[in-house]
């Protein structure tokens, strides 16, 4: 063998190392696939994060828009009671609103992150198999 490398000749592959390169090569590609889940599920977490401070913001300052709108009105001793009751619960509407779209939004995050998750598994699974058959010829062919 040292004489084909010397002399830059291919070397010839047993079937075993074949089966060794083919597990190596299938390991390395599990592995730069794991690396590229993690930096997408860090980026998806971080939208995740950046959106939820969006949501958290529109929504503080619509609060704060409607609470100055009643305290105009409640400062405006001539308004009828009534308009200052249904003010009231309009903002209570919005606010309930606004927490309901940010809860059908997190639920809809979730469900992706969820079907994420289920295809990440199945492309491993896909990896596993194959990196399963290899490894049971070599310990079987010994």
């Amino acid at each position: 063998m040292a004489a084909l490398r010397a002399s830059g000749t291919d070397e010839e592959y047993k079937e075993r190392e074949q089966l060794l390169q083919d597990i190596h090569d299938l390991v390395n590609a599990a592995s730069m696939q794991k690396q590229t889940d993690k930096e997408e599920k860090a980026k998806q977490n971080e939208r995740r994060e950046t959106n939820g401070e969006k949501i958290r913001d529109a929504a503080m300052s619509t609060m704060k828009r409607k609470s100055l709108e009643v305290v105009e009105v409640d400062g405006c001793e001539d308004a009828p009671s009534s308009k200052r009751q249904s003010r009231g619960s309009s903002q209570r509407v919005g606010e309930a609103g606004v927490v309901v779209a940010s809860l059908v939004e997190m639920v809809a995050k979730a469900n992706e992150v969820k079907a994420e998750e289920q295809r990440h598994k199945q492309f491993n699974l896909r990896f596993a198999e194959p990196e399963m058959e290899l490894t049971r010829g070599i310990s079987l062919s010994h």
